[in-house]
């Protein structure tokens, strides 16, 4: 499949903040802010309440709500259902201690809770007492799925789900942007029998959490736009009454209910774990230097290696050059100092980053290589390009030329023309002469000379895409591994705009996911609105940025009656449509007659 091109910093502060919200990384407290601390601890709640039902630890887990979501616990149904499943852990212990337990846990919680729960809830309070007759192991027993471990997990996903979106916690924006671009991803391949590659396919587990237990006390009888109904069950990949569902839980909000549904996805963490510290050493995000992953407290990482201080004496160290790459370091660590991996706390695989060997250390130098060009220290960058790969520049003449740009737009805009001059005739002319190709960008470049002092070069390279494209040509040269991430990204991007252009639209949760800023080019000002994004209805977003050309040639409720009613996704609606004349009448006469 095709691949686009990827806004990497947007990326990396995508991947830092799902780092600091999943605990993966070290981080001093100054650097993050209380809505995210807040976040983190909600989430942290709610984990440890999961983890204590699915344990059958149901009293520690009441009490655990009680504190956290105490409004929560008004819901008569939800006590009902812990207080059922309390009563059947009791009974789990055996014995008939566990049995008189049990009978008082009946008379004192679980009888008089079933009274106000629901309509239903009487009826299964009886049927549960059956229990205390049929033991688990008890063949063909009528409450054999109360004694099932499955249904406690059921519970307690549930609880979790609920908790979600009643707390607003919502994962990180990164799981949920990976979460839809997959799904995005796999619906285009489909479509165009194409295979899901391996990551894609593994990452999203296909089991999904239950969505949030709604109980609407208001009597109000709600509305939804049609628009928002089928994007939220287009985008999730619902049927049409669990998107209404997801609508009526957050009052009609559907980039609320989006999130509400990706967060019901489950991830397999410890894949996309691997993947985001993959891409965090390459991207130079977080600390890998040998003081820090040799200290004291063991540092987690998926790589599989582990390593102690006594090894870093050993490891191999790459020529000369130290004084270029330690001032490299000084400048790169001023982002990634403050970031120290320690991994997933409920792994139980713990894992150390290993001190740098011969591969690591050519890795740690192309991160700082991308770090002095982004600083616009161009001598400095191409002195150390030269040192790693003295052919590079040969190979790669128009990198050589960007990179020359920089340091040539630096002094015109610091008002440094002489400067400038001997670089455009010692570096940029000769460059041009040999290559044909480039000596279009020497004439516009050559046109700054022209311009205000002060006034910015506007015809250069981006600085920061440059940087990054320096350092994939370079650690491609030097046999270095792309991180698969970036190769997920791309691939994913490429199938959105793909998919998108089936369904004539463009994404309503694209500005939500931060897709659109993903797609655009590194270094220019972003278009994206995060608060118009947050508050604004499909439909809104739908119609924004639309080319004429790929507008469908039908009215937009012709195509959303088609989807309501024969449950189609978009793109089939329209060449529905397009076969039966635009006819929304002969299209039902024709496959429903």
């Amino acid at each position: 499949m095709e691949a686009t091109a990827v806004n990497w910093g947007a990326l990396d502060a995508l991947v830092l903040d799902y780092c600091i919200a999943e605990e993966l990384v070290v981080v001093e407290d100054d650097l993050v802010d209380d809505s995210s601390r807040g976040n983190v601890a909600a989430r942290d709640a709610i984990r440890q309440i999961r983890s204590l039902i699915e344990c059958g630890a149901i009293t520690e887990s009441v009490a655990l709500l009680t504190k956290h979501a105490s409004l929560l616990m008004q819901d008569q149904r939800f006590l009902f259902w812990l207080y059922k499943q309390h009563f059947i852990e009791i009974l789990r212990g055996g014995g008939n201690a566990a049995r008189l337990q049990a009978i008082e846990c009946s008379r004192s919680q679980l009888g008089p809770c079933a009274l106000n729960a629901y309509p239903e809830a009487y009826e299964e309070f009886k049927r549960v007492l059956l229990a205390l007759i049929y033991d688990s192991d008890y063949q063909n027993s009528p409450v054999a799925e109360e004694w099932c471990e499955a249904r406690r997990a059921n519970l307690a996903a549930t609880v979790a789900s609920t908790l979600k979106a009643h707390m607003h916690a919502d994962d990180p924006l990164f799981s949920l942007t990976i979460c839809y671009l997959i799904s995005v991803h796999n619906a285009y391949c489909m479509r165009k029998n194409l295979p899901l590659g391996d990551i894609a396919s593994d990452i999203l587990l296909k089991d999904r959490d239950p969505p949030p237990a709604f109980q609407d006390l208001s009597g109000e009888v709600q509305t939804f736009n049609e628009v928002d109904v089928q994007a939220l069950a287009q985008a999730a990949e619902l049927p049409r009454h669990d998107a209404i569902h997801s609508l009526r839980y957050t009052r009609g909000d559907v980039m609320a209910a989006l999130k509400n549904e990706l967060s019901r996805i489950r991830i397999n963490t410890s894949i996309l774990d691997k993947l985001v510290w993959e891409y965090c050493v390459y991207r130079g995000l977080i600390n890998t230097s040998p003081e820090v992953s040799s200290s004291a407290d063991s540092v987690a990482s998926p790589s599989g290696r582990t390593t102690d201080a006594m090894d870093e004496d050993s490891s191999p160290r790459i020529g000369s050059g130290d004084t270029v790459c330690s001032r490299a370091e000084e400048a790169d660590s001023s982002r990634s100092k403050n970031y120290r991996w320690k991994g997933r706390r409920s792994s139980k695989q713990q894992m150390a980053v290993g001190t740098p060997d011969a591969a690591f250390e050519k890795y740690r130098r192309s991160v700082q290589i991308r770090q002095l060009i982004t600083e616009k220290k161009i001598p400095e960058a191409i002195q150390e390009v030269e040192h790693l790969d003295p052919c590079f520049f040969e190979n790669h003449p128009q990198l050589l030329f960007q990179m020359k740009q920089v340091a040539f737009c630096a002094l015109i805009e610091a008002g440094d023309h002489s400067r400038a001059l001997e670089i455009a005739r010692v570096d940029l002319g000769p460059l041009a002469a040999k290559h044909a190709d480039l000596l279009k960008p020497l004439k516009e470049t050559v046109l700054s000379l022209a311009r205000n002092p002060g006034e910015a070069c506007s015809n250069q390279t981006p600085v920061a895409a440059l940087a990054a494209s320096v350092q994939m040509t370079l650690s491609a040269s030097l046999g270095i591994r792309e991180p698969q991430l970036m190769k997920l990204m791309r691939t994913c991007l490429f199938a959105h705009t793909e998919w998108f252009k089936v369904q004539m639209c463009s994404d309503p949760f694209a500005d939500l996911l931060q897709i659109n800023l993903l797609k655009e080019e590194e270094g220019a000002p972003s278009k994206v609105s995060a608060q118009k994004a947050e508050s604004g209805s499909a439909e809104e977003q739908q119609q924004q940025q639309v080319p004429p050309q790929e507008k469908p040639p039908f009215e937009e409720s012709a195509i959303l009656t088609i989807m309501e009613w024969m449950a189609l996704p978009r793109g089939d609606a329209i060449q529905l449509l397009v076969d039966y004349h635009g006819s929304v009448e002969e299209v039902f006469a024709q496959l429903m007659g």
